[in-house]
């Protein structure tokens, strides 16, 4: 027999969590209590009343609170969030209090003072949706807001949740008084009367002075991607792809901040298990091209798009950011910051985590954690660093020692950042890899004392293992770089250059299969990828012995690339055609590879493959180039 106080009803419930609530008490157990409980009578207890909420139940890191209205439901809410970011401001991120709310307007079961139902599991769910002290609310809840609250809202699609049937309308709340009003990629039914208002209310700006145009991304039109001009089959998980981002402060030497800003955003979302993301290698070939949103997913095989720009004027930066799909030419997420240049890194967070959840990915614990830039709060330091970064990827020697030089700034800026230590690994690394050193064992050892210190510095990056992974197959420790490779892929399974590095260090341990397992993955995150990718994958079918899939990919190789790479390459083809009898075709090759390099040898063709375990093998190899008549 139903119990007699059990009743139905339409009420708004907001669900409210701690952020960190574990890591906060065992920083500071009694200070983060204190706080809480400060918090709790002096701002949020009040503010419950003032807008006629019941708190339903709380517990230690979070409560449920019941609304007759949704108007009454997100008023509280948005005046509670900014008045927590007010008084945290000056609390470092680590120690912050901050709350994710979710709001639902929905039908509920009452049993004496506690609520159930789907109305109060669907403001659950969105309360784990919204970002740190953020707010999300059903459309249910959005639908009946109108103009009431001082917010804007930002549609993020409709969500599949846990435990509910139905899919959910999604709106992230903004915060900042200025969006008062604004509905980002709302329903198209909704769009132009706003766009409509918008204009007549004089919204759509254009700033005189500089003749910049502010961008409005709910009135920017996008066409649709083809699935038919796919150059590449769309992943069977979220794909995305990070464009450069546009420098819109008119100093070229401003460059760096938007290219490191859309390369952090692409580190961050790689983390993510549950995204395939375009590496940064294919991205950036269309900085400062016109190009369109439908011809990146086409050609890259990714169906969503982040573009955005970046701004600096004195110390305040302009960001704006928008995620479209691609499939549709529907904006997905879209947002503009306009805050002091030290609140840089925290928009690089907002954008990662925003991406995310307008994907609907679901991160696990351990993401959270590692979604987080990890590393430094000085914008000195980062700059630095991304200037060494953009003058290593020219790989000249000139560069290089800049390179070094500006790492090693960023180091002495911030040396509790370890980013910067393995930066100059990387320069001995190179010197040793390219010839570029009379002590090679020395250079060698310097980067391994480096890419060390920076490990021991944060266990947590992914690239430190790789890069020792990297110097100790190049030492014959075989054993130790496959436990580092495998660690920085289980840090970071996306990463398209950790990929590429461990499945070259399989070739060396004598596991060239899984290297080319590795590198396809390599590749295919990073379709137009680096030259030296395809050498690896071609020594791998070598050493299986697998010539018919080799030596189409290495003569397309040899025909397009004439670099230092392309001489490793005409050997691994002597050999092939020897291996096969095709000793005309060999000579060819030989021919072809002394017209490259005159002094070319078997001596320098063995320097060039050091440290490889399957000794044997090697032996063989040189002894196929000599028979063929490369000279000794």
């Amino acid at each position: 027999m139903a119990d007699e106080n059990v009743s139905r009803r339409l009420a708004a419930i907001l669900a409210a969590d701690m952020v960190g609530y574990s890591r906060l008490m065992e920083a500071d157990e009694e200070g983060t209590l204190a706080r809480q409980k400060t918090y709790r009578a002096e701002l949020i207890d009040p503010h419950i009343a003032e807008h006629h909420g019941r708190i339903v139940k709380t517990t230690g890191d979070g409560l449920l609170v019941e609304f007759a209205s949704a108007v009454d439901a997100v008023r509280c809410a948005v005046e509670v969030q900014r008045a927590m970011a007010d008084r945290e401001a000056e609390v470092p991120e680590d120690r912050r209090i901050e709350y994710r709310v979710g709001i639902n307007l929905g039908d509920i079961i009452v049993d004496g003072d506690d609520i159930f139902g789907d109305g109060v599991n669907v403001a659950a769910r969105l309360q784990e949706i919204a970002e740190p002290g953020g707010i999300c609310i059903s459309g249910t809840a959005q639908d009946h807001l109108k103009q009431t609250v001082e917010a804007g809202y930002a549609y993020l699609g409709e969500r599949q949740v846990k435990n509910i049937e139905k899919p959910v309308r999604v709106y992230r709340v903004l915060l900042d008084p200025e969006d008062a009003g604004l509905v980002i990629d709302a329903k198209p039914k909704d769009r132009r009367p706003w766009i409509a208002a918008a204009m007549a209310a004089g919204l759509l700006l254009v700033i005189a002075a500089g003749g910049l145009a502010l961008w409005q991304p709910w009135v920017k039109q996008v066409a649709p991607a083809r699935p038919d001009r796919m150059a590449l089959e769309l992943p069977d998980k979220p794909s995305v792809a990070v464009l450069p981002f546009d420098n819109l402060s008119g100093d070229p030497k401003q460059e760096f901040l938007a290219d490191g800003l859309a390369e952090d955003i692409i580190t961050a979302l790689s983390k993510i298990d549950e995204m395939f993301v375009i590496a940064r290698n294919s991205t950036f070939t269309y900085k400062g091209k016109p190009i369109k949103v439908q011809q990146v997913a086409e050609e890259l095989g990714a169906r969503f798009v982040v573009e955005g720009s970046v701004q600096k004027a004195g110390e305040r930066v302009r960001i704006t950011v928008q995620l479209v799909d691609a499939a549709t030419g529907r904006h997905m997420w879209a947002e503009r910051y306009d805050r002091e240049l030290k609140d840089f890194f925290a928009i690089q967070d907002e954008i990662t985590l925003n991406v995310a959840a307008a994907l609907q990915v679901e991160l696990t614990e351990g993401e959270h954690a590692r979604l987080w830039r990890s590393g430094t709060d000085s914008v000195e330091a980062w700059s630095y660093f991304k200037r060494a970064d953009g003058l290593y990827r020219r790989y000249t020697r000139e560069d290089l020692a800049e390179a070094g030089k500006l790492w090693a700034k960023a180091a002495e800026a911030d040396p509790e950042w370890s980013v910067p230590w393995g930066g100059l690994a990387w320069v001995p690394l190179t010197e040793f890899s390219f010839g570029w050193t009379d002590d090679p064992a020395g250079a060698l050892q310097q980067a391994t004392e480096l890419a060390e210190k920076a490990l021991a510095m944060d266990e947590s990056l992914p690239d430190h293992y790789a890069l020792l992974s990297r110097i100790h197959a190049l030492k014959g420790d075989y054993d130790k770089a496959l436990a580092l490779g495998e660690q920085a892929l289980a840090l970071n399974p996306n990463h398209s250059m950790n990929l590429a590095i461990v499945a070259s260090n399989m070739n060396r341990v004598g596991e060239p299969e899984k290297g080319i397992g590795l590198m396809k993955k390599a590749m295919r995150r990073s379709p137009f990828y680096p030259p030296w990718y395809p050498v690896v994958l071609i020594q791998s079918y070598m050493l299986l012995g697998r010539y018919d899939e080799m030596i189409p990919l290495a003569e397309k190789f040899v025909t397009r690339n004439s670099g230092g790479v392309a001489k490793n390459v005409h050997t691994h083809l002597i050999f092939a055609y020897s291996e096969m009898d095709r000793i005309e075709e060999a000579k060819t090759q030989i021919a072809e590879l002394l017209e490259l390099d005159p002094d070319f040898s078997v001596a320098r063709a063995k320097a060039s493959h050091p440290s490889y375990k399957d000794q044997a093998f090697w032996d063989r190899y040189l002894g196929v180039l000599r028979q063929a008549g490369l000279p000794e």
